[in-house]
């Protein structure tokens, strides 16, 4: 997905804050939130493959792999280049339906929500805009809910650290209040032994004190 190549956009986002000039002085404490579409990543054929092995004939999967999502962060900016943000997150609902000629049919529905420590670098483009780069760590708990066509409900849920990037601009409205649109990759649990990713892309405001 043209989405993994964030990470490496942000290393020379991150690389260029370095030298950018510290046209305005955004430095001290803020809080602010963003909400937005989300999209994961879910592999129909493994889950087809999975039933298969399991016994499964005829089978066949559906998934709808868009959501919404929000965050709310609270920063310190050391430098007007450079900041370290703490947030909760929730990256919303996606869900799968897997129908089979002998066993039935089984919904599942899968959440993620967790939380971040992000060092975001800041490259002011005059008084009141800024473009964005981030990458940080985060803790994911993943929630999953499958009910069958015979009645029969399995949850499950996991939890992993792993780490989050994106790019975004920021424009400075008036006095401390600004606004914010990003673009975020989180690498998130995917069952107890693998990762994925889900894309947020989110609108917002923010106070600066």
């Amino acid at each position: 997905m043209i989405v993994r190549t964030l990470p490496a956009l942000v290393l020379i986002v991150a690389g260029l804050a370095a030298a950018a000039p510290q046209a305005l002085a955004q430095t001290g404490f803020y809080l602010g939130a963003n909400a937005g579409v989300t999209r994961a990543e879910i592999d129909e054929d493994a889950i087809n493959q999975a039933v298969v092995g399991v016994g499964g004939l005829g089978v066949a999967t559906t998934s709808d792999q868009s959501g919404t999502g929000f965050k709310a962060y609270g920063g310190y900016s050391f430098t007007p280049n450079v900041a370290l943000e703490f947030g909760y997150f929730d990256l919303g609902k996606f869900t799968t339906s897997t129908t089979t000629s002998n066993l039935g049919t089984v919904d599942a529905e899968m959440k993620f929500k967790g939380f971040n420590v992000d060092v975001v670098g800041r490259i002011p483009l005059g008084d009141s805009f800024a473009l964005l780069g981030r990458v940080g760590v985060i803790n994911t708990k993943q929630d999953v809910r499958a009910s069958g066509s015979t009645g029969a409900v399995l949850t499950d849920d996991t939890s992993k650290t792993s780490w989050k990037a994106g790019i975004g601009v920021e424009y400075m409205i008036t006095g401390g209040l600004g606004l914010r649109a990003e673009g975020e990759i989180y690498n998130v649990p995917d069952g107890p032994d693998d990762k994925s990713n889900v894309g947020l892309l989110s609108v917002g405001l923010l106070y600066r004190f």
